[in-house]
């Protein structure tokens, strides 16, 4: 009986070792699972395309739509990323992460928030909708007063001049554009980069060499959709023959984004003034290039040239009905 007792007592012994062993075995795979669950989930393809990524781009649209509507203009410019993906899933910001990794953006750039920044407010603009007020915006002080300086040059030259349409915006809400936008270019990373540039490499995220998008006073081009219409004015013309004058220079002219310039601070040299016929000086004083306006404008060099521009008269665009539109290069 005894031997029978032991022999019992054995077998349950080594049943209980086996079943410790078999947990043992059972939490080590569990512990490792969800040690790998953060890598695996983090492993973001921003080029797959398929229905369960779509779905995630439009659900990350839509979350953060509301609390950037309801965020103040400024609070909207200078959003920062954490607050940006506060309303997001873990999945979601992976999604995120993985769009600001793309290459040619800046991952480490972050919201500038030391600048001395000037808040542009009020200007008005006429469209088909009527006379509007754009949004505010934000530039670093010295750029708002290089451009104050060009603007009133071109003033004195052409009685008009251009509005600023966008400014400064931080990485995160250039980020929130890039997303907004890829439903309307097919859900896809391709074709939504010759639109909308990816975090921290857009000129409007980096007031080293600030972007500005210009607008004219009639409304051209709200919607940065049509190049030739902005091409014709003379608002543009005036900038491709003095905007360096005062640090503004295009990447890119003739391309797709003619209203998009940026603030490099080199400002070219003096120029002496042309002269109307041998020994006649328009001017005695030379123009210094940041400080004094254009004295031979546009509209005398039409004048001269024969070539008659009426103010205004590109008149004001109809906007397209597509959503697509280029926010900047």
């Amino acid at each position: 009986m005894i031997e029978r007792t032991s022999r019992v007592r054995g077998v349950f012994c080594a049943a209980l070792g086996l079943l410790l062993s078999l947990m043992s075995i059972l939490m080590l795979m569990l512990m490792s699972l969800s040690c790998a669950a953060p890598a695996q989930r983090g492993a973001v393809d921003p080029l797959e395309d398929s229905s369960r990524q779509r779905a995630m781009i439009d659900g990350i649209a839509a979350a953060l739509a509301g609390p950037m509507k309801l965020r103040t203009p400024e609070q909207a410019l200078l959003v920062g990323f954490e607050e940006l993906y506060a309303p997001l899933t873990p999945a979601e910001r992976d999604f995120m992460e993985a769009i600001r990794a793309l290459p040619g953006g800046d991952p480490a750039r972050g919201v500038e928030t030391d600048l001395d920044w000037v808040r542009i407010q009020d200007q008005r603009v006429r469209s088909v909708d009527g006379e509007q007020t754009m949004s505010l915006q934000l530039l670093p002080r010295h750029v708002w007063q290089a451009y104050q300086a060009m603007s009133e040059a071109m003033k004195m030259d052409l009685g008009r001049s251009l509005v600023i349409g966008s400014g400064y915006r931080s990485p995160a809400n250039q980020l929130f554009i890039f997303v907004s936008y890829m439903p309307y270019h097919g859900y896809s990373v391709a074709e939504t980069l010759p639109h909308v540039s990816v975090p921290g490499a857009s000129d409007h995220n980096r007031p080293e060499r600030q972007g500005i998008d210009f607008v004219s006073q009639d409304g051209v081009d709200l919607r940065y959709s049509d190049a030739p219409a902005f091409e014709a004015l003379d608002e543009y013309r005036w900038l491709v023959e003095n905007a360096a004058r005062f640090g503004f220079a295009n990447d890119e002219p003739g391309g797709v984004s003619p209203w998009h310039w940026h603030f490099s601070g080199e400002r070219e040299q003096a120029v002496e003034e042309p002269t109307l016929s041998p020994g006649t000086r328009l001017s005695h004083d030379l123009c210094v290039a940041k400080a004094c306006p254009s004295r031979l404008g546009l509209r005398f060099r039409a004048l001269i040239s024969h070539e008659i521009h009426a103010p205004g008269s590109a008149g004001v665009l109809q906007r397209p009905a597509s959503p697509k539109r280029r926010i900047e290069r």
